[in-house]
């Protein structure tokens, strides 16, 4: 029986992730305990979601059925400065094998990867291959997503505690990849699905076949299909009906027809309306050079009229336009620049004015091109009125025809006609649907017998280990609420087969759902039962794991604060590793003192990432700053 490895973390390394962090952050990660450390908002959860999303890329439906939970690349464009180049790279070990793979987070998709020290593979598409090969070789499993789903569900415990214990079906598939062969849980969960497909068919037929049956009774109560009594039958009902439904699909086609002959409209309208814009840029121009020439030739009759203005004192009357004074000098190169065809003030080259456009003219065309404009905008609008009322009307009917194929009886795919005025036509459209049902609820049965075969044998084959791991649990239990704690099995609600699932038992209750348990108890049992999984896939696959948590510290009081710790103490012990996220509190509260109090200051220092160093503080923060690193300093000095 091969057993599943879990990934143990060396180094995390994260580039461009501002804001959050100004420079790189490159993180050596210890066996034991290492504490991601700082205030609210200054990068915890990110760091600890890139991690993970450097391990195993995004959570899909596959890893998390509840759609409001899932996470991928976007998250962190969301999150981080875009225009940046952003990369995760995490060092790992699985089994025997040593892999380094990067991400970026314009996908999911690896960017890179280097195992057990060979030539880094830089191309996309071959490294996410070959990374997906090597953790499925070396972490025994069947399939990439199983190790995307216990990387995501099992390794890593986020700030939003969606619990392993009473999540029925996560806990199941869990349980089975840690004490069973991967490969076994793959071909269960396979023929468990293939069964509620089954059922859910099952039971969409029995509903049309109940449709059909009341519609049978009535018409035999009437005494006769074809005969209509005076005050008119059912039948006359389902005349109206299908008629109606025809009426509608016929609309809905006008309708389509209309939108389409709308949009043509519009953009053509579109069309001309950006021509328009065009043309009224181009007059806008033609303006602009009219009304420059109306002014030099206003400014050239003035010159050619008087012997006062500047031109003629320097071309007539040789005379310095500024001063007066008589300059021949200054008068030779004014006469040279006009010979040559220049401007003789600027010396640029000049071109007479000739047939410039009228003012007047271009003014009023102008006008007229934006009352077009306008009018194209109206004209736009009202299409838009129109395509909002036909959409209105269209989803009404759409309605309409919805709750018409409601009330019609269905009709098979191998029936070719029916009838619903005759009985015979509808009996023999039952007939076909008991005998699809027949088969179904055989295909279910037979189904059904494997998945509950396979589950039994799941659970003979690994009844030694199900009891360690309920031993193992249940003293995890027992020590975090300070009392007499069990794991017991118990049949798993909702799922089709004889399938059962671990729930704790205290105080002579069976807590059945987190309902049932405190905030700090439904923390505690999750760890407990998270670390005894994580205990025994160590045991069972000869290697160890890091566990990856955000410590929910407002949960917890002095006393249970302090027994946490001892905990993740006694797990870290075991050759395990943990990262885990904590505040830094008045008084050394929290969980980063007590848990690292065991360690020399400068072991302490090594087992802390520092967000007040490497992050950014918010002003709040920074008004406190000095209380903050007070807090630090006794964290890694306390005794």
């Amino acid at each position: 029986m091969s057993n599943v490895a879990l990934p143990r973390l060396l180094r995390v390394t994260l580039t461009g992730f501002a804001p959050l962090f100004e420079n790189e952050v490159d993180i050596k990660l210890p066996k034991g305990p290492f504490v991601i450390l700082g205030g609210n908002a200054m990068g915890k959860t990110t760091t600890l979601q890139a991690i993970v999303f450097g391990l195993a890329g995004g959570a899909d439906d596959a890893v998390e059925e509840q759609k409001s939970l899932r996470w991928d690349a976007k998250y962190f464009r969301r999150r981080l400065t875009p225009g940046q180049v952003t990369s995760i790279r995490i060092e790992f070990e699985l089994g025997d094998s040593r892999i380094i793979v990067t991400r970026g987070i314009r996908s999911d998709d690896v960017q890179a990867v280097k195992i057990n020290g060979d030539a880094l593979i830089e191309d996309s598409e071959v490294a996410t291959a070959e990374y997906e090969s090597e953790v499925i070789k070396a972490g025994g499993y069947a399939r990439f997503s199983d190790f995307c789903f216990l990387v995501h569900r099992l390794s890593y415990l986020p700030e939003t505690r969606r619990s392993i214990v009473w999540d029925q079906k996560a806990q199941i598939r869990t349980v089975m990849l840690i004490c069973s062969s991967a490969r076994n849980e793959s071909e269960f969960r396979r023929l468990n699905e293939r069964l509620r497909e089954l059922d859910t068919q099952k039971r969409h037929l029995h509903v049309d076949i109940t449709r059909l049956e009341m519609r049978i009774e009535r018409l035999e109560a009437e005494g006769s299909a074809e005969k209509v009594s005076d005050n008119g039958t059912d039948d006359d009902a389902y005349e109206d009906v299908l008629s109606e439904s025809e009426r509608l699909r016929v609309q809905l086609a006008e309708f389509g027809k209309r939108r389409i002959d709308i949009l043509r409209q519009s953009d053509t309208l579109r069309a001309d309306l950006s021509a328009t814009a065009q043309q009224l840029e181009g007059l806008q121009d033609k303006l602009a050079l009219a009304e420059d020439n109306f002014t030099l030739r206003v400014l050239q009759n003035v010159e050619n009229a008087s012997t006062a203005v500047a031109l003629q004192k320097l071309l007539v009357y040789r005379l310095c336009p500024y001063c007066a004074q008589r300059s021949n000098e200054l008068a030779a190169q004014a006469e040279q620049r006009v010979a040559h065809g220049d401007c003789p003030i600027c010396t640029q080259p000049y071109h007479p004015v000739n047939g410039a456009a009228n003012v007047e003219s271009v003014r009023e065309q102008i006008v007229n091109t934006n009352e077009q404009i306008e009018l194209y905008d109206r004209r736009h609008e009202e299409f838009r009125a129109q395509l909002r009322e036909l959409s209105n009307a269209e989803q009404t009917a759409r309605l309409r025809l919805e709750e018409i194929v409601g009330q019609l009886p269905p009709i098979p795919k191998d029936v070719v006609e029916l009838d619903i005025r005759s009985v015979a036509s509808l009996r023999r459209t039952l007939r076909t649907y008991q005998t699809q049902h027949e088969k179904l609820s055989a295909r279910w049965e037979e189904t059904k017998e494997a998945v509950d075969a396979a589950f039994a044998q799941f659970e003979d084959a690994s009844s030694q280990r199900i009891r360690s791991l309920q031993k193992a649990a249940s003293k995890y239990g027992h020590d975090f609420l300070g009392r007499p704690c069990e794991f017991i099995a118990i049949p798993a609600r909702s799922e089709l087969g004889n399938l059962s699932f671990f729930v704790p038992m205290f105080a002579d209750e069976e807590r059945k759902s987190p309902e049932t348990c405190s905030e700090s108890e439904r923390f505690f049992l999750d760890i407990a039962f998270r670390m005894a999984l994580l205990e025994l896939a160590g045991e069972l696959s000869d290697s160890s794991s890091t566990f990856i948590c955000e410590t929910p510290e407002t949960a917890l009081d002095l006393a249970y604060t302090k027994n946490v710790s001892e905990m993740f103490s006694r797990f870290a012990k075991h050759g395990f590793a943990l990262v885990l996220s904590a505040n830094i509190q008045l008084g050394g509260a929290g969980v980063a003192a007590p848990l690292l109090k065991a360690y020399s200051t400068a072991e302490r220092e090594r087992r802390i990432f520092n967000l007040l160093e490497a992050g950014f503080s918010s002003e709040v923060q920074q008004k406190s700053i000095a209380e903050f690193r007070t807090e630090l300093k006794r964290i890694l000095t306390a005794r």
